[in-house]
C-alpha cells in the first residue's frame, strides 16, 4: 500500500483533477479495498478474468459475500473486472 499512498499524494498535488484507478490482479481482497479506499478513486475488487467460467463465477461469489464499503462511494468506486 505504500506505493498507492505515494502516487495518491503526488496526484493530489497536481493543478488538475486526475482519476486514480488501480487493479491489483489476482491478489485482490475486500480488506485491501477498504484500506485503499481513501487513496484511490476506483479499485477493482476481483482478480483478473481469463475467459473461463471459473473467473466469471468468482464475481458472483464476491458479490454474494456481501462486499460493502459504507460511506465511501462518494469518492471511491469498487468494481469487478470486465466480463
Amino acid at each position: 500500500m505504500k506505493h498507492c499512498s505515494y502516487f495518491s499524494q503526488v496526484l493530489k498535488e497536481l493543478d488538475r483533477p486526475v482519476l486514480y484507478s488501480i487493479s491489483p490482479g489476482t491478489s485482490v481482497t475486500p480488506a485491501m479495498a477498504k484500506e485503499v479506499s481513501q487513496l484511490v478513486n476506483m479499485y477493482r475488487i476481483t482478480g483478473d478474468d481469463w475467459d473461463t467460467w471459473k473467473d466469471v463465477t468468482a464475481h458472483f461469489d464476491i458479490s454474494r459475500s456481501g462486499f460493502k464499503l459504507k460511506n465511501t462511494l462518494a469518492k471511491f468506486l469498487p468494481f469487478f473486472d470486465v466480463i
